[in-house]
């Protein structure tokens, strides 16, 4: 009998010491909130579609990240709807398992977010760099709506995004969490920068990208159509990321060759032609430049 007990003991010990062990793997196995990967999720231009991000994706996931590239078909829908449909659920679904969430947007990308950042709490809402927002509106939208190709090519989200105080830019306000904003001051878009007052991308204005409540601006020499694949913009993208500001070291100031080019023809052409932004509407140019948006998404 002594031998029987002293097996029995034995037994129990062992079961004992192994339940033990089998409940702290599982808690080992659980994510530490502290030590759990951050996300970032990012969110392409109207016309375009994640491939446009891909360098982007590729990138930050070399750097750690867990990046989740959003597609959806932004000249089918409204913004409203892109939100509520495919930006909200790709954000609950990663709400739980991720440290923080990040953002990182391009062109119409960018009003996205905010719009639905108007209504929702993200808890874990990490850091957000925008490329080439149209923070306060596009003035192209205001003067190519009415356009049957600028519609057909940009559908309902393209009518929301003018500088009016019904479009949408109108309505977000100031922003409340950690922002960057890159804009390029390069343009590849000639007839389209002659609507556009002052430095602009090819589509936007500087100071149109820029929104009350950043925590940064950088200004770069590239285009609004492909600013998103250059390696300097990339890396500044992660350095803000990282530590909520842009490089100190890199500057971009002087390096403007192309818009000194866009500056004479502006001076030169401009005052013998009858074009103005009064007639703008109507004739070659409106339409020469909405086939060139159409080209140049």
């Amino acid at each position: 009998m002594g031998k029987k007990k002293c097996i029995a003991l034995c037994l129990i010990t062992f079961v004992c010491i192994m339940g033990n062990r089998i409940s702290i793997d599982n808690k080992l196995n659980e994510p530490d909130p502290i030590l759990r990967k951050d996300a970032v999720i990012l969110i392409h231009g109207l016309g375009r579609t994640s491939w446009s991000l891909i360098q982007m994706e590729w990138h930050l996931r070399k750097m750690g990240y867990a990046v989740f590239n959003l597609d959806f078909p932004a000249a089918k829908n409204t913004i409203e709807y892109i939100s509520s449909h495919y930006l909200a659920k790709q954000v609950e679904a990663l709400n739980r398992d991720f440290g923080k969430i990040h953002f990182v947007t391009h062109s119409f990308g960018g009003i996205i977010l905010r719009y639905y950042l108007k209504d929702h709490q993200i808890p874990n809402i990490g850091r957000v760099v925008m490329l080439s927002p149209p923070n306060q509106g596009s003035l192209l939208t205001d003067k190519l709506r009415n356009n049957k190709l600028y519609r057909y090519l940009t559908g309902p989200a393209g009518q929301q995004t003018g500088t009016d105080k019904k479009s949408i830019p109108s309505q977000l306000g100031p922003v409340d969490f950690e922002l960057g904003v890159i804009a390029g001051n390069v343009s590849l878009n000639p007839i389209l920068s002659f609507w556009i007052p002052g430095e602009d991308d090819g589509k936007l204005s500087i100071n149109t990208t820029k929104v009350s409540g950043m925590k940064d601006f950088l200004l770069v020499p590239f285009n609004h159509t492909y600013i998103m694949e250059k390696p300097e913009v990339i890396s500044e993208v992660v350095h803000f990321l990282g530590r909520g500001r842009f490089s100190p070291t890199l500057t971009y100031a002087l390096s403007k060759p192309k818009d000194s080019i866009m500056a004479k023809i502006r001076n030169k052409v401009l005052p013998y032609t009858n074009f103005s932004p009064a007639n703008s509407r109507t004739g070659l140019f409106q339409k020469a430049s909405t086939l060139y948006l159409g080209l140049c998404p």
